[in-house]
């Protein structure tokens, strides 16, 4: 698990680490780019080059990605024994640690060019004689390094930032991004250029801008190069280290990166010794007529998650096209008919879960409404949500909202019939606007898609990437829903119930596509007691093996 700031975070980090702690911009820059050259060997080698051949262009802006670049430069000269050539965009502050690492370039005889429209006195030459030569050897670069801008880039770009950035990505080579991307930011909507990396080198920690569905594919491959921020500071702000689930409170509202091994963090314990409804009894009412499916899906994942007791409350005429239901679920006619279902009639069930496959007839609102009255708080997807979506337009629920301590599980379709707009493109107003919706509802929210953006009512926000494409698929959700179901069943707090949801999803397309290579969400199933057996340590040789016992 990482923390994943956004740029105002970071740069407290950055700050703190220089006024507290003493450690110059001069030297985090040389932390920087030691860790940089890596990365960028590794990647270099893994294209078929060597860094002694490789025609490689760095180019940098004025700030501190342009200063790590520069550093990096000096480096790839002066122990990867490259040839490194520079594009530059400005000439950087007098007195900047960028400007101190330039001017050593300048001694050692590093190739400088300068983009369009720019001038240099130091350069001497007319600034369009410069720009020819760049746009030479920028077109003849076999890997270009981006350092143009960092994640404090803020609104419309200038033309000729505009051209370059265009340029770098018409340009034959692979690209390498520092940090980021230039042009990605906390506020990109992706109405303006960014580069597109085959690889982000992320410095120290990810950032929250790369998870959405705009700038996630323009990041290429992650990885993580560290820098040196104090570990004190690092561990009581943004702790990167992996921690558990219980722990993950303590963040208060930063955002983390979930990792698949995070997953055993997340997945309740239970005794055992523990009877069927100790281990978890929930609820289920979903599936109709038209789509039975989706119950059998949610049920069956729900088993294989670990509830010790699955009972699906359906239509008569939906039951009897369950055939692939599995035999341990007890199927029970509907229970919301005329008659509203009180909280006594479901005191065994830990948690619920309503929505799958539910249909939408005008009466689920009414009976959304009377199961909110009587079920313990569950998950909600799908039909339900849309449903949910009907009841929160038609009355005012006043200071106490209806699904206070519930999950929802909605893709950005669904999120945008719950009344507060649609999912904003950007990283920082997503996670406003998933703030706002949760702390309003009281519910945990989870905001489906290629990233997974998961938000608490107090402010905790988990983002996970990495689910396979092949879940883009009907029948994904209603799995997810339910693994959630029954890891609250379980105890898991609301919250967490989520993440491991998430996670255990995505550990189970993986599993699923290393045994069959193209899967269907009916696949996942008997995969997702395998991944949790395995994230849980869960080892039985034979039944006498009670030594192990605890290890539920």
């Amino acid at each position: 698990m990482y923390a994943v700031p956004d740029s105002a975070e970071m740069s407290d980090i950055d700050l703190e680490s220089q006024e507290k702690y003493g450690i110059s911009g001069l030297l985090l820059m040389e932390n920087a780019a030691r860790s940089l050259l890596e990365g960028l060997v590794q990647f270099v080698r893994e294209q078929g080059y060597t860094p002694e051949s490789v025609r490689i262009m760095f180019v940098a802006g004025p700030g501190n990605n342009g200063g790590d670049a520069l550093a990096l430069a000096r480096m790839w000269l002066c122990l990867a024994g490259g040839s490194p050539q520079l594009l530059l965009t400005a000439e950087p502050k007098p007195g900047s640690s960028s400007a101190v690492h330039l001017e050593i370039l300048r001694r050692l005889g590093v190739p400088i060019h300068w983009d369009a429209g720019q001038e240099s006195e130091a350069a001497q030459v007319p600034a369009g004689a410069e720009s020819e030569a760049a746009r030479l050897a920028l077109e003849s670069a076999q890997v270009i390094v981006d350092g143009v801008f960092g994640t404090g880039l803020r609104g419309s770009l200038h033309p000729a930032a505009v051209s370059l950035l265009e340029r770098i990505n018409r340009a034959p080579a692979c690209r390498v991004s520092i940090d980021i991307p230039s042009g990605v930011s906390d506020d990109f909507r992706g109405d303006r250029v960014a580069v597109a990396a085959q690889l982000t080198l992320a410095v120290e920690l990810p950032k929250l801008c790369y998870y959405t569905e705009l700038a996630r594919p323009l990041c290429g491959s992650i990885r993580m190069v560290p820098l040196g921020f104090p570990p004190a500071l690092i561990q009581a702000e943004l702790s990167a280290k992996a921690v558990t689930g219980a722990e993950l409170s303590t963040h208060g509202r930063r955002a983390v990166l979930l990792e698949a091994k995070d997953l055993a963090g997340f997945v309740p314990d239970f005794d055992a010794y523990a009877h069927k409804y100790q281990r978890g009894a929930l609820a289920v009412f979903a599936g109709s007529e038209e789509y039975p499916g989706a119950a059998v899906m949610a049920c069956n994942a729900a088993l294989r998650s670990r509830a010790g007791y699955v009972q699906l409350f359906s239509e008569a005429a939906a039951l009897q096209r369950m055939t692939s239901l599995d035999p341990a679920v007890v199927a029970s006619n509907s229970g919301v008919g005329d008659k509203a279902p009180v909280a006594a009639e479901f005191r065994t069930f830990k948690s619920a879960i309503v929505g799958p496959g539910w249909g939408r007839a005008h009466d689920r609102v009414e009976q959304l409404q009377r199961l909110l009255r009587a079920l313990p708080p569950g998950v909600i997807d799908a039909d339900g949500l849309f449903a949910l979506g009907r009841l929160l337009g038609e009355s005012a629920f006043g200071s106490e909202s209806p699904v206070a301590g519930w999950i929802l599980t909605p893709h950005h379709g669904e999120f945008e019939r719950l009344g507060f707009g649609p999912v904003p493109p950007d990283a920082a107003s997503r996670r406003a606007m998933l703030a706002e919706c949760s702390a309003s509802l009281g519910a945990v929210v989870v905001l489906k898609g290629p990233v997974t953006w998961i938000m608490a009512p107090d402010g905790r926000c988990a983002v996970y990437d990495g689910a396979d494409p092949l879940l883009a698929a009907g029948g994904s959700g209603d799995i997810l829903c339910g693994c959630i179901g029954s890891f609250r069943a379980g105890g898991a707090e609301a919250f967490e119930a989520a993440c491991a949801g998430v996670l255990t999803l995505a550990a189970a397309a993986q599993a699923a596509r290393n045994r069959y290579g193209v899967f269907s969400p009916g696949d996942l199933p008997p995969e997702i007691g395998r991944v949790i057996a395995a994230a849980k340590s869960l080892r039985f040789e034979n039944d006498s093996d009670v030594g192990k016992r605890d290890m539920l």
